[in-house]
């Protein structure tokens, strides 16, 4: 059995308050993260530290010790200090050295492989060219901005973007999420670079739907956080001139800065008797209400291939997304999509119309959500296992 040792670095995510509240590791926060470590806790064959690194919006201002009781490794939260708040960036580049300094000087095995997030990329330049460990870069997707890092620029961040992307001693995870990702993937064209769609829970448990063909009304739920890029406020100005409008009820699902500003408009446009605002919702009651749901809007900007997508996707519910390039998006018609991202209005009115009126077309996207689940998703478990082969071969 092949042994290894995995330092992991994550962002301090806002979801994970609650695990150090409580000492206690729980399912909040980034579901690849969370899922990551509460497998390998059950590995083993694998040893490991855990350093969260809080950030100018934890207020966390001292190191501490983290003791959670489900856990056996060795779990930190370092400190993020927001002395500088008129230069944030030479306050960003600070806290990070003295972050980097605090978590290299309590590794345990000189022969750990770091396994960090994106926010992290200038720790696995500073590994990879001042040591010779191996470094895992767990990419959720990629951004347009670190795209753009990608490609040449005479910058010094997208130097050290690119010379981690090119050195042998890092393999790039990257969640398929309909992004840049696969640009990316693209551009580095080797082994090296490993595209997968995140796990998923209860994958073998989908429900049975029922027939919608008696039903004066149909249940459209829109899962995200509300931040400019999301597709909620494009989906409500589709809504004001739907002719249809009053066969739909719509669910918003999620919190964030343009919630107000979405509420607002909905108000202004008379649509109080069709859009309502549920509000960040447990997990659970997300699944329930993703249950009873008629279809799964998600005009999302940044990526095709959200969670709430592979959610509905398995639970075996329509899904209407957005694509985000035809050229390099592989699985770009294995569910109903709108191609046009400058203007949505007329595809999704066409859509919307055939979805309300057609049962054969109800059906239809369904059998491509249940095509699409079986064909790329596994339950978290199997998906981990799944990466850490890959890292121990990559390694080995």
């Amino acid at each position: 059995m092949q042994r290894i040792s995995l330092t992991i670095v994550s962002q301090f995510y806002s979801g994970f308050e609650e695990s150090v509240a409580s000492n206690k590791w729980m399912n909040n926060g980034s579901p690849a993260f969370y899922n990551f470590i509460k497998e390998i806790d059950l590995k083993e064959d694998i040893e490991y530290q855990l350093f969260l690194l809080s950030t100018k919006y934890n207020n966390t201002s001292q190191n501490k010790f983290l003791g959670f009781s489900n856990l056996r490794a060795k779990s930190h939260l370092v400190a993020y200090f927001p002395f500088l708040r008129k230069f944030s960036k030479v306050n960003f580049i600070i806290n990070k050295t003295f972050q980097y300094i605090f978590l290299l000087s309590k590794i345990e095995d000189e022969n750990s492989i770091i396994y960090t997030d994106r926010d992290n990329i200038f720790l696995c330049f500073l590994v990879l060219f001042f040591s010779r460990r191996y470094v895992v870069l767990r990419l959720l997707g990629v951004t347009k901005e670190l795209y753009a890092h990608t490609l040449p620029r005479k910058k010094l961040y997208s130097f050290i973007v690119r010379s981690v992307l090119k050195n042998n001693r890092c393999l790039i995870v990257s969640s398929n999420d309909g992004s840049y990702a696969e640009k990316v993937e693209s551009l580095i064209n080797n082994q090296r670079y490993k595209l997968l769609f995140n796990g998923i829970d209860n994958i073998d448990k989908p429900i049975k739907y029922i027939n919608n063909k008696t039903v004066k009304t149909f249940k459209l739920i829109y899962i995200s956080r509300f931040v400019t890029g999301k597709g909620q406020k494009e989906f409500i100005d589709f809504l004001k001139n739907f002719q249809f409008k009053e066969k739909l009820q719509v669910f918003f699902i999620g919190d964030g800065p343009t919630k107000e500003l979405c509420e607002e408009k909905v108000t202004k446009n008379n649509l109080d008797n069709t859009c309502y605002f549920l509000g960040k919702r447990p997990h659970h009651d997300v699944i329930k209400e993703l249950k009873e749901s008629d279809l799964l809007v998600s005009i999302n900007f940044h990526g095709s291939y959200g969670n709430s997508v592979l959610e509905a996707s398995v639970i075996g519910i329509p899904i209407i997304t957005l694509a985000f390039d035809p050229i390099f998006q592989k699985n770009i018609d294995e569910l109903p999509n709108l191609k046009n991202r400058a203007d949505i209005n007329k595809e999704m009115n066409e859509f919307m119309i055939s979805f309300i009126s057609n049962e054969n077309f109800r059906e239809r996207c369904r059998n491509m959500s249940t095509d699409f689940a079986k064909k790329n998703l596994m339950e978290w478990a199997s998906r981990i296992d799944f990466e850490i082969d890959l890292i121990k071969k990559f390694v080995r």
